[in-house]
């Protein structure tokens, strides 16, 4: 809690991945996941592998 509001923390376990926090005020909310603000309650973490290089020929 800080200043009586709870505070939320969250670090990657893999550097090497693209981690992109989401969330949305209800789950009701028939609207896609955006950006988190003071009114999101409800968080999910979206993660992305890195892109495959191709090999050298």
């Amino acid at each position: 809690m800080e200043g009586g509001a709870p505070v939320i923390t969250w670090e990657p376990k893999f550097r090497n991945r693209a981690y992109t926090v989401v969330g949305k005020e209800s789950l009701a909310d028939t609207a896609d996941w955006g950006k988190t603000n003071s009114l999101t309650r409800f968080f999910k973490v979206r993660v992305e592998l890195p892109v495959a290089e191709e090999p050298l020929k």
